[in-house]
């Protein structure tokens, strides 16, 4: 039922408890009580495999610890993290990489946005 009405469900969520939704997944969506809908389009199905979201929420907690409201923070973490994502299946199999391979790319990738 989530699956079929995404943005929806995550819109809901957001205004019902004033807080800053990211439901992961193809096309991850990041929802905000204001009603604002931020759908992703970086990232690939090599993702979905174990302490990737984990990688994700240290990448939201540390833009908040440096200054960022956490909608913007949830916003460019996801964009940064789908991106990072892309690069590490650029350079082998989707299946193969792990979201250890995809922080060593970091550097590189946060040199393209600086």
């Amino acid at each position: 039922e989530i699956q079929n009405h995404r943005t929806d469900v995550a819109s809901l969520f957001s205004k019902q408890f004033n807080t800053v939704v990211v439901l992961k997944g193809s096309g991850t969506i990041v929802a905000v009580p204001d009603g604002r809908c931020y759908i992703n389009r970086t990232g690939n199905s090599g993702m979905a495999k174990g302490g990737s979201g984990d990688m994700l929420s240290g990448m939201i907690a540390s833009l908040c610890a440096q200054g960022m409201e956490a909608d913007m923070a949830a916003v460019c973490a996801v964009h940064i993290h789908g991106a990072v994502g892309d690069l590490a299946a650029q350079r082998g199999a989707k299946r193969s990489y792990t979201p250890s391979d995809m922080i060593e790319l970091m550097p590189e990738l946060l040199s393209e946005y600086e």
